[in-house]
């Protein structure tokens, strides 16, 4: 519903409708030097959120062979998984990266320094793959397993132990 009154005038807004003072919303810094100088400023301020603010669970990873991740409900199923694995005597591990940005990347390499692969699971068609592959560099291979998410679809988490048997070498 509308509101009974009149809203206040947004000074600050940009109309378009021409007449009026001229408000410039720009994205960029075209002065000498001004553009190079605000992206270091901003490459610097990413490093410290990467650093200070990433944030991740750590899940019986330090004996690890396989590394599970995923972010959401996935990695809440797939918690399950790993607890079923564990039950078979399999040395399996999560790490949920609980922020994607900044994706805690320091987690995944120290992580897979010890692991022989990674088991990406997501409840789409590859959003966080591309981030585990560049945070493990050479040291796992990452396999993928996603499932866009639909009314019903859910992975189980015997659906997902399927899946954690067939990339888990000891």
């Amino acid at each position: 519903p509308r509101p009974d009154r009149e809203l206040p005038v947004k000074d600050w807004a940009v109309r378009g409708t021409g007449g009026g003072e001229q408000r410039v919303v720009k994205s960029l810094f075209l002065g000498d030097g001004e553009m190079e100088a605000h992206n270091w400023k901003l490459a610097a301020k990413y490093r410290e959120l990467g650093e200070k603010e990433a944030r991740w669970e750590d899940y019986l990873t330090s004996d690890a062979d396989l590394i599970v991740t995923g972010f959401g409900s996935a990695a809440r199923i797939a918690k399950t998984a790993v607890m079923m694995a564990r039950e078979e005597g399999m040395h399996v591990g999560l790490l949920r990266p609980i922020t994607l940005f900044p994706f805690p990347t320091q987690a995944f390499a120290l992580a897979t320094e010890r692991c022989k692969a990674v088991l990406d699971i997501e409840l789409n068609t590859g959003q966080m793959v591309d981030d585990v592959r560049l945070s493990v560099a050479r040291d796992a291979e990452v396999h993928f397993y996603g499932r866009p998410a639909g009314t019903g679809s859910l992975p189980t988490p015997e659906e997902l132990f399927e899946q954690i048997k067939m990339h888990y070498r000891s």
